[in-house]
Parts: structure tokens; C-alpha cells; sequence
């Protein structure tokens, strides 16, 4: 996907919609002397068409992998450790409950979920479905020697290839938060990879942050690392559609763009004291938000997708 003048290091189209009405729209913002080490500068490129953005060029591998090993997944750990992650987690929670209405999940059937961080997710499973086999596809030796010291009969595999191997389909494949740190290019082939694990009666369900830079509401705003592609509601449909795949269901949930999240925290924080709950942390607090889960908006901050076989 690059110009056809070989000098300009530049897209020539959308990886997604395959227009070629895309521009430089602003740079990708990084937070930290990590970040910069493993992404350097790069550009947020904006296809006007469909509203996907994404970041150009692709960074170095092995420092990208050393970003997320080192810097980015230990903040998770700790939390995990230490008490204050929210078990139940009412974000995975909302969003088995969503696959269960387009799904039939019977005994024993596989449960599938592609960048589980510390596992919240499979928890979740747990509880929610019908003594699901669980599995993830995971390359970090730290990150599974974490999970799988905590949740017994974990099936883990390092790719697809393997992933394949496996005789059982996945009912339900979960990519939460995750689509959005891979880079624009490799999107079309990782989704059609993970369609092919999919059970014929299956469904996949995406969430990913709400971010059609196209909008007068993120004009001024940034798009930050380690995020390196933003999607749109269009965006998620022209997806759908040139993976060969049914859009089941999509919209928009959680807290209503421009709120000030300190604040809303603060008010939901003064009706737990109110109610006798008043030692909790803000980590811990997210748990207990359900309606920034379960409540539907047209400019809430995450788009949540159904995804099923044609």
C-alpha cells in the first residue's frame, strides 16, 4: 500500500474501504520516551470516504513488542494483583450478554479471545456461559504463565496456524479493545483469519474505541498512541463487508462524548458513599458503572459489533 512514486513513503489508499480519498490528517501523539522509542513519528492518515484513520508507517517490530511487554501490559498486572480489577467485569459482562442474543452456546463449546490482557474476559465466560472450553491466542510467555496460573484448562495458542489445528470452532470470539493497536494494513487479513475459526453459528463480537476523526468533535483532538487505527461506525460496515462477513448489530455505548469523566466519576462515587460504599478505588469503580457498559448512545465513547457468517 504505498505511492506509486517510490520516493514518498505514503499510503496510495484506505486499507479498509480501498478509496483513495485519504490525507494526512494529524500526527500520532505519544506520551512518553516509550512510546516514542517504539513508534517514533508517524502520521494519522484519514480516508474521508469511510472515516477510518490509521497510522503510517508501520514501526519496528521487535521495539513494538518490547513496548507492550515491558510497558504497556504490567500496568494491568498490578491491578490485577493488587485487588482492583473488576471481577466481575461488568465491560466483558455487557458484552457476552450482547453475543448470547445472536448465539446459541451450548455445553462445552469453545470460547475464543484474541488480546485478553489479564483475562477478565474468560472470567467472565465462565459465569455467563455454559461450561465454555476456553482459549486465547497469545505469544507473551509472561502473559501466559499469568493466566494460565490462574484460570485452570486454558487453551493457548501462539497463531492462527495453531489455532487451526484445533478441531473445534470457535461459538464466540471476543476481540475487546484490540483491533485498534494493530496497524491499518494488517486489519482485512486478521479479521478473515479469524473468521475462519468461527463455528457457522458463531458470532464475533468487536469493540473498539469510537473515533471518526471526520466528526467537528475530534478536530482539535489527538489520536494517541499505542492506538495506531481509529474506526468509524462506516468504517466498520465496509469491514464487515469485504471479509465476507454479516454485520449483525453495531451502535454506539458509554459515557456521551464530552462529558467530564472526572466529574461523572466523582458524581458516581458520592452515590456509592451515599449507599455505604464509600472505600472503593477508581479502578474498582468502573465494575460498578454499568449503564457506561449496557447503555446505548449515539456519541458514546465505544462501538460495539456483531459480527456473523454470510
Amino acid at each position: 500500500m504505498f505511492s506509486k512514486n517510490l520516493n514518498e513513503n505514503i499510503p496510495e489508499f484506505c486499507p479498509i474501504c480501498f478509496s483513495e480519498k485519504i490525507f494526512p490528517d494529524r500526527p500520532l501523539s505519544l506520551t512518553s520516551e516509550d512510546q516514542l522509542k517504539a513508534f517514533g513519528k508517524l502520521t494519522i492518515y484519514l480516508c474521508s470516504k469511510c472515516g477510518f484513520a490509521f497510522a503510517y508507517p508501520r514501526c519496528n517490530h521487535e521495539e513494538l513488542n518490547s513496548y507492550y511487554e515491558n510497558h504497556y501490559r504490567p500496568r494491568f498486572y498490578k491491578n490485577f494483583e493488587n485487588g482492583d480489577w473488576p471481577i466481575p467485569d461488568m465491560r466483558s459482562i455487557a458484552q457476552l450478554y450482547l453475543a448470547l442474543l445472536f448465539c446459541q452456546f451450548n455445553k462445552n463449546e469453545l470460547f475464543l479471545d484474541i488480546g485478553t490482557g489479564v483475562g477478565a474476559s474468560l472470567t467472565s465466560a465462565c459465569m455467563m456461559l455454559n461450561y465454555p472450553e476456553l482459549a486465547i491466542i497469545e505469544k507473551s510467555k509472561k502473559l501466559i504463565d499469568f493466566l494460565t496460573s490462574r484460570i485452570q484448562g486454558l487453551n493457548v495458542f501462539s497463531d492462527f496456524n495453531e489455532a487451526r489445528k484445533n478441531n473445534k470452532k470457535a461459538k464466540i470470539i471476543l476481540l475487546s479493545h484490540s483491533l485498534e493497536h494493530f496497524f491499518g494494513n494488517d486489519i482485512i487479513d486478521l479479521m478473515k483469519n479469524i473468521n475462519d475459526l468461527l463455528d457457522d453459528k458463531g458470532v464475533i463480537i468487536v469493540e473498539v474505541p469510537n473515533c471518526d476523526l471526520r466528526e467537528e468533535y475530534f478536530k482539535n483532538r489527538k489520536g494517541y498512541a499505542p492506538h495506531t487505527s481509529f474506526f468509524s461506525i462506516d468504517s466498520i460496515k465496509y469491514m464487515a463487508n469485504n471479509i465476507g462477513m454479516n454485520q449483525s448489530y453495531i451502535n454506539a455505548f458509554g459515557v456521551e462524548r464530552g462529558i467530564d469523566i472526572k466529574y461523572y466519576v466523582e458524581e458516581q462515587k458520592k452515590y456509592l458513599n451515599s449507599i455505604g460504599m464509600n472505600n472503593i478505588s477508581i479502578v474498582r469503580l468502573a465494575g460498578y458503572l454499568m449503564n457506561t457498559y449496557f447503555k446505548t448512545i449515539n456519541s458514546g465513547g465505544v462501538l460495539r459489533v456483531v459480527l456473523s457468517k454470510q
